[in-house]
């Protein structure tokens, strides 16, 4: 099972398939958000530091896109959580707080 690690906070289980905004709202991440995961104030975009989710929803790749920040930053209610990371695990930054966070197998 995935290991979401929050500096200062944990480490928690999180299931496969979970967004991570949801992961990071039930486990005290406490990321930026006011659309309830439907892609639309992009208020909880993260920052990839170190490797990233593939996956992108065509409604992420659309609100990203005319932002024109593409490439630099993803919406965490689009991101779903996966079962294999590599032995880093992938590193990111939420908007609202600078702590580390880190998604690990």
């Amino acid at each position: 099972m995935p290991t979401l690690i929050i500096e200062g906070v944990g480490s928690f289980d999180v299931e496969k398939g979970t967004r991570l905004l949801n992961a990071l709202v039930e486990h005290g991440g406490n990321p930026r958000y006011s659309c309830d995961g439907k892609a639309k104030c992009r208020d909880c975009r993260v920052e990839f530091i170190n490797g990233e989710l593939k996956k992108m929803t065509k409604a992420e790749r659309a609100r990203l896109k005319d932002k024109d920040v593409l490439g630099k930053y993803r919406l965490s209610c689009q991101c779903l959580v996966k079962k294999r990371y590599a032995r880093q695990g992938i590193g990111f930054c939420c908007q609202k707080e600078e702590r580390s966070i880190r998604l690990t197998q």
